[in-house]
């Protein structure tokens, strides 16, 4: 039982880290890229950047899986890649069909890796929604500061064709 402990608990560790990585450098690679997506077209440029980013982040998961399918082979407990990356998929989800199981001694390895999965995957949700929050403030500010700059515009030209009627006024009046 505590070997399981052990090895499910450097996994989790692992799989974190990894997620962890690939999250900052996402967050990197946006904070260098918001002027960009801050102005239009913003729609397109949102559901482009939604899609690359929730692709880079299930290679963090699919890392994980293959982290979990390497340590059931190291473990012993499959003998064939396609069986320990199936049951590594199956168990990280948390689906648990139950047609492939560990043995006894080494069952525990798989609820944590069930709890692994919930908490990358938990990790993985929460990091998109806040992308996704982050980016549309952002072009909405843009949008709000882009619009007050053409009020703004528009109140100095309205200043401005003020400033000579009046002139043409005290012209026509000399």
């Amino acid at each position: 039982m505590f070997l399981n402990l052990f090895i499910g608990a450097c996994v989790i560790i692992l799989t974190v880290a990894v997620q962890a990585i690939i999250i900052g450098a996402i967050e990197t690679v946006f904070l260098k890229m918001l002027p960009w997506l801050r102005k239009p077209p913003r729609i397109f440029k949102l559901i482009i950047t939604l899609i690359t980013v929730v692709l880079i982040v299930m290679v963090g998961v699919t890392t994980s899986v293959w982290i979990w399918a390497a340590t059931f082979l190291l473990t012993g407990n499959f003998h064939s890649l396609e069986e320990a990356v199936y049951f590594a998929t199956v168990s990280f989800t948390s689906l648990g069909f139950g047609d492939i199981v560990l043995e006894r001694e080494w069952r525990l390895l798989s609820a944590l890796s069930a709890a692994n999965g919930l908490i990358v995957f938990g990790l993985s949700t929460a990091f998109l929604m806040e992308f996704m929050l982050e980016l549309r403030a952002a072009q909405k500010e843009y949008l709000l500061r882009h619009k007050h700059k053409h009020q703004i515009k528009k109140q100095v030209r309205k200043q401005i064709k003020r400033h000579f009627e009046r002139q043409s006024k005290d012209d026509c009046k000399d």
